[in-house]
């Protein structure tokens, strides 16, 4: 039997308040962009959390919580940068109304989002 290698992360906390969610990866960077990405869709979309919207810069602490693990914590910083040229990016969806033939459908990209490490100090 193969062993499912993904780890499971949380948001401890956040400079916004937000906690919660479950972030699945392999390593905890990766699970960290998908955190980043969370706390950036709610800024957008959540009016608890649009208060947030000109902060440059939003930190957060991701604690593992895979089974078996040790628990350990990671502290990130993540923002939100304009690109200066868009990416044109082509993504399988063929049950999209806007699917071509072979079922792709194009986006384009004007932002992106960048996650670091950084110190402990948050709240």
């Amino acid at each position: 039997m193969v062993q499912d290698k993904k780890r499971s992360f949380t948001i401890q906390s956040s400079e916004i308040g937000f906690q919660g969610g479950e972030y699945k990866s392999d390593a905890p960077g990766k699970a960290a962009k998908k955190a980043a990405k969370r706390i950036f869709k709610l800024i957008a979309t959540d009016e608890e959390y649009k208060k947030f919207a000109s902060k440059d810069k939003i930190k957060f602490l991701l604690r593992e919580k895979t089974r078996d693990s040790d628990k350990k914590t990671y502290y990130y910083e993540t923002e939100v940068k304009n690109l200066k040229e868009p990416k044109i990016i082509m993504v399988k969806a063929p049950n999209s109304a806007n699917a071509d033939k072979n079922g792709m459908v194009q986006y384009t990209v004007t932002k992106e989002i960048i996650v670091s490490t950084c110190t402990p100090d948050l709240p």
